[in-house]
């Protein structure tokens, strides 16, 4: 389940677990998921694939989807509802692609593309697990407009094998604090292994009114550390900022320093 030390969005994107942040089948969204067994050396690629879907979502909570079989040098792709027999509407959360051997040691190369009926959209990176941290994680560029143009900034954070206690911190140009997630006099949230959370519309999960931009959202666990923050539980965090007339939309991973949390396993 190890791969290579990345920073931030790295080049680095082959291992044998890897994370696409989020994936979706709803009424404005769908994501198709393309995975590479890139070596013609390497042997079949058997991957499980697994959606861990968001709290609010339909089904919240893991699920296993079909496997994916990939003869070496070639690729394949999937589309997620199909994947994972998705009933209805709402449903989001990320997808976990592992290699199925026992040793797990067989790498891939993933990527996804979530769009909408009219092809607008956003493509989205597969993370190999050792890219991920649990450090203070930042996302640039936020905004929220009421017109002519209105554009919404949701944003989410995922926990993975251990439980994850967070705040987020809204800073604007000059650095300073706008705005938190929770609002006091709470100090933070809380989630419990494979979840996530959409805080659609950040800036009102912080309390804030009105038009903003060039506004970041810093991500810091708050779980109890013996060294830094090297022992904090790994946790992604993300956002998307989409206008609210054709519902195009872009992904904005949250970028951490480096990736020397010492916990790169999902499980």
């Amino acid at each position: 389940l190890l791969a290579g030390t990345a920073i931030a969005q790295s080049t680095i994107g082959y291992g044998s677990a890897i994370v696409v942040p989020v994936v979706a089948h709803t009424v404005s969204f769908d994501t198709e998921v393309f995975v590479q067994n890139p070596l013609f050396t390497s042997p079949t690629l058997t991957v499980n694939v697994t959606l861990v879907e968001a709290t609010t979502a339909a089904v919240p909570g893991p699920k296993t989807c079909g496997q994916l079989v990939i003869p070496p040098g070639e690729s394949a792709s999937f589309v997620v509802a199909t994947q994972c027999s998705l009933v209805g509407p709402n449903h989001f959360g990320y997808l976990v692609v592992q290699d199925a051997a026992a040793e797990a040691v067989n790498g891939m190369f993933v990527y996804s593309r979530t769009q909408n009926p009219q092809a607008i959209g956003f493509s989205i990176e597969g993370f190999p697990a050792g890219s991920l941290t649990g450090q203070s994680q930042r996302v640039n560029g936020l905004k929220r407009s009421a017109g002519p143009i209105p554009y919404q900034s949701n944003c989410f954070v995922a926990s993975f094998e251990k439980p994850v206690d967070y705040i987020i911190r809204l800073r604007n140009s000059g650095g300073g604090v706008i705005g938190t997630v929770p609002q006091p006099p709470a100090t933070s949230l809380h989630l419990e292994p494979h979840q996530m959370i959409r805080y659609l519309d950040i800036f009102a999960a912080a309390g804030l009114a009105g038009d903003f931009s060039n506004v970041s959202a810093q991500i810091n666990a708050v779980n109890p550390s013996s060294v830094g923050n090297r022992d904090h539980p790994l946790f992604a965090s993300f956002c998307t900022v989409q206008d609210n007339v054709s519902f195009g939309a872009d992904f904005r991973i949250g970028k951490s320093f480096n990736a020397w949390d010492a916990t790169h396993a999902l499980n």
